[in-house]
């Protein structure tokens, strides 16, 4: 069922172990979030792309029709996707599932990548556990810097990033002086 409260097509970059990918994607309206976690086509395809060298970032980007990303390559997703405001009348019509969350503020190792960020947690549970125990490939954290390990001048934010779980190799709290609570 589509949200039409969702853009159809989203603007996102991909990274990988190589390229930052840019191009748009069909999410048939759905939240990309969810979208990107629901899909389970082996590869996604982005269109109307740009290709960038990471190891190689002086070079041109290579503009592309499309590209084809092997899901598992994927290693952090930033959507651009700017959501239709919901009407006031409907923001106390939150869904069943709601529940009410904290954030903790992280690091995540997504080799070559370092993100900083927020991880959401319900209220009262152990971050620990939440981050051991996410269902989802891909997770979701906010008001997040990347950056490219080998080039630290390679930065880019995003306010949601996802990341892919399974080639994330270390999750650990930010220093607690800078620590939001």
């Amino acid at each position: 069922m589509e949200d039409l409260r969702y853009p159809t097509v989203v603007e996102v970059e991909v990274f990988t172990t190589d390229h930052h990918l840019l191009g748009n994607l069909s999410t048939r309206g759905r939240r990309f979030s969810n979208w990107l976690n629901l899909e389970d086509a082996p590869t996604i395809t982005l269109d109307n792309a740009a290709v960038r060298s990471l190891q190689n970032p002086d070079a041109s980007d290579l503009s592309v029709g499309y590209v084809m990303v092997n899901r598992e390559s994927m290693l952090v997703v930033i959507p651009r996707e700017t959501p239709t405001p919901v009407p006031p009348s409907e923001l106390d019509m939150r869904p069943w599932e709601y529940v009410e969350k904290s954030r903790h503020e992280v690091f995540v190792s997504v080799a070559p990548f370092v993100l900083r960020g927020h991880v959401h947690v319900a209220m009262g549970a152990d971050v620990r556990h939440a981050l051991s125990t996410f269902s989802d490939s891909f997770m979701p954290v906010t008001d997040v810097r990347i950056v490219y390990a080998p080039n630290p001048k390679l930065l880019w934010e995003g306010e949601v990033v996802l990341f892919n779980r399974a080639k994330a190799q270390l999750y650990w709290p930010a220093p607690t002086a800078q620590r939001e609570e």
